[in-house]
């Protein structure tokens, strides 16, 4: 057991080390900061240091988890310096699935050296190591993926009722950490029925109700709780789905303003491609793995495991095919960054069954190449503008040596935020606004309203009042100004600019040029 717990503990640490030193060097050395990490980051900052101290500033669109896992962390002051409280939560998480994908491994019975050999090249897979140091919510999301399809496994080893309620509670809180997880449920469900099927000969409808309900009662209470309190705080139980800001928002304006979107939705055949060739240059070994699956799967006497290891990566991929094909995905690499821990997966289930020594080292090791052949398909993949649309422009200057590409931090295909104009946006207000309060929307804005430190100086859109002061900012003597982003880059998504046409070009008849920054400009209210 003393053994065991050591095993587990350097599992952790060890790549928690690793990723960390990554993490420092992505945010401090190249000042690259994922614009959703930074505003996850902000939002539980908000929580406690906001104009109005609150839980509800997490936000109540996008999946909470993320950001809660984040309020111990940005309690530390020195962890909100470009938002590193969100990087360390993406080491934090996917170092602890490394240590569930061990656990896997160690099920299907491969040695010490064998899972240390294969690991390594997990943590050091650049789609792994990047999204394991980035703060976006990918990290989170893996972790309760591995570790439901853990429970899973020994649930279908075991047939204990025990890990039903456990694999609900996981699949609830990767739920509550990306949506499409929301897929699994009915995966799963169809996984327990076939189970229960397969092994039970009386009493199969009682006996697949009791496995259901039991696997649907944390999932049930999970969802209950966030509608309920969408409902409550927003007024509309399903505001994450509803609202402006939601990803149906956001993907529908993208796919109607990007041609390969347009051309794409409502087209099988394109959608499959799109899809396809990402699967394939992300990860090849994925594809290669899943047909040898099929095949032992065909010839084994319990296939459940094979069954299950295919069926729930295919239906986080057919999630997003559907979603493509509506017009309601944005199509990034990442998306399909999910079959790389499956592979992994695949990989300990084909050598489970191997006695012969030699012969299973040889395939260990065999495995091991065709990873690093995949891994480096994977870097194809990321610096390719066409397949990594958000990735190649870090992934290129990291390749290149050359960190003036990453100058250009706000276009169409990059994520990052734009750190030398955010500081200057900020270093102005501070230096030169002495009174009167900025009306800014925290969507867009939510950088220099971090950054700033001081939310007093801000009447943003988590406050209560912003709706009211957006309404007739005249009516209220202490805001002075109006930051306002050019409409660009924030589209219908801003406020701002709905509330105000044309404000970033042209001001109002209210208002009048204080500073323009480039991507932004401040407008001071007159009388």
């Amino acid at each position: 057991m003393k053994t065991n717990n050591i095993e587990k503990l350097l599992f952790f640490f060890i790549p928690f080390a690793i990723f960390i030193i990554v993490a420092y060097f992505l945010v401090f050395k190249l000042e690259f900061v994922y614009g959703d990490s930074l505003s996850r980051t902000f939002h539980a900052y908000s929580v406690f240091f906001g104009n109005e101290p609150k839980l509800a500033s997490i936000g109540l669109v996008w999946p909470p988890i993320p950001t809660l896992v984040q309020l111990p962390l940005v309690l530390i002051k020195p962890l909100n310096t470009y938002g590193f409280a969100g990087n360390i939560t993406s080491a934090l998480f996917m170092s602890l699935t490394v240590v569930f994908l061990n656990n896997i491994l160690k099920h299907f019975k491969l040695g010490l050296l064998a899972r240390v050999l294969v690991l390594l090249t997990f943590i050091l897979n650049p789609m792994i190591l990047f999204f394991g140091v980035n703060g976006m919510s990918e990290a989170v999301a893996i972790f309760f993926l591995v570790t439901t399809i853990y429970l899973l496994i020994l649930y279908l080893s075991s047939k204990s009722t025990t890990y039903l309620l456990g694999l609900g509670a996981t699949i609830s809180l990767a739920i509550m950490s990306r949506w499409e997880m929301l897929v699994l449920i009915p995966t799963t469900i169809l996984v327990l029925i076939i189970s229960i099927f397969l092994n039970s000969s009386k009493k199969l409808v009682s006996k697949i109700e009791g496995a259901v309900l039991l696997f649907l009662t944390p999932v049930i209470f999970t969802i209950s709780i966030w509608i309920l309190a969408n409902w409550i705080i927003m007024g509309d139980p399903l505001h994450f789905l509803t609202s402006i800001y939601s990803n149906t928002s956001q993907a529908g304006k993208l796919s109607q303003e990007v041609s390969i979107f347009t051309n794409m939705q409502g087209n099988f055949i394109a959608v499959l491609s799109y899809l396809a060739q990402r699967v394939f240059f992300l990860f090849p070994a994925y594809l290669g793995f899943s047909l040898l699956i099929i095949f032992k799967a065909i010839k084994s006497r319990r296939p459940l495991v094979p069954i299950s290891l295919l069926l729930l990566p295919s239906s986080l991929l057919l999630f997003h095919l559907v979603m493509l094909y509506k017009g309601q995905s944005f199509g990034w690499l990442r998306f399909s960054i999910y079959i790389i821990p499956f592979a992994y997966m695949f990989l300990g289930y084909l050598i489970a069954d191997i006695k012969n020594r030699y012969y299973k080292i040889t395939m260990v090791l065999g495995s091991i190449f065709i990873i690093c052949l995949s891994s480096i398909s994977t870097v194809y993949a990321m610096a390719n503008p066409e397949l990594g649309r958000e990735e190649y422009q870090l992934t290129n200057a990291i390749l290149s040596r050359d960190t003036t590409l990453l100058n250009n931090k706000i276009t169409e295909s990059s994520t990052g935020v734009d750190i030398a104009t955010t500081t200057k946006i900020v270093s102005y207000i501070k230096d030169n606004i002495e009174e009167g309060k900025i009306l800014i929307d925290d969507f867009v804005g939510f950088p220099i309203v971090y950054f700033a430190k001081q939310p007093d100086l801000f009447v943003e859109t988590i406050d209560e009042n912003f709706k009211l002061v957006l309404s007739n900012p005249l009516m209220y003597e202490d805001v002075k100004y109006i930051l306002a982003p050019k409409n660009e880059s924030a589209g219908d998504l801003d406020a701002i600019n709905i509330r105000f046409p044309g404000i970033f070009e042209n001001g109002t008849d209210f208002t009048t040029l204080e500073k323009d920054f480039g991507e932004w400009r401040l407008y001071k209210i007159i009388d």
